[in-house]
């Protein structure tokens, strides 16, 4: 299994919603993230309340999602065709662990097996 995390722009993310399921990505977590600019980005000078300061974190989308290994370079490469993402990372998972709440909140964990598409989740 691979994991792919894409770090994008909020507008990109309703096309990537678009485009998931042709890609064979089914189930996927969403964050928004903080990246430090580039020194081709020039500094972005606001004004709050009479003061000047630097907005120096653009605010990004992170996309978290498992692939087959086979599928993963492939799915980067339309990826990085289709939205011009910021960064994409393409990481190694040797175990996936599945995790299930039930009602007493007993917390089991039991190992995938491998070459599973199963992704991690928590149930409540």
């Amino acid at each position: 299994m691979k994991k792919l995390e894409v770090v994008m722009k909020s507008s990109g993310f309703d096309l990537f919603k678009e485009f998931a399921p042709r890609l064979g990505i089914s189930e996927y977590e969403v964050s928004e993230v903080r990246i430090s600019p580039s020194a081709a980005i020039p500094e972005g000078r606001r004004l709050y309340r009479g003061q000047e300061y630097t907005a120096d974190l653009l605010s990004r989308i992170k996309v978290e999602f498992t692939v087959i290994d086979q599928a993963a370079r492939s799915i980067a490469r339309d990826i990085l065709a289709m939205l011009a993402p910021d960064r994409i990372a393409i990481s190694t998972l040797d175990e996936v662990l599945s995790t299930a709440v039930g009602v007493e909140h007993n917390l089991s964990i039991a190992p995938a097996e491998r070459g599973t598409s199963e992704i991690p989740r928590v149930i409540h």
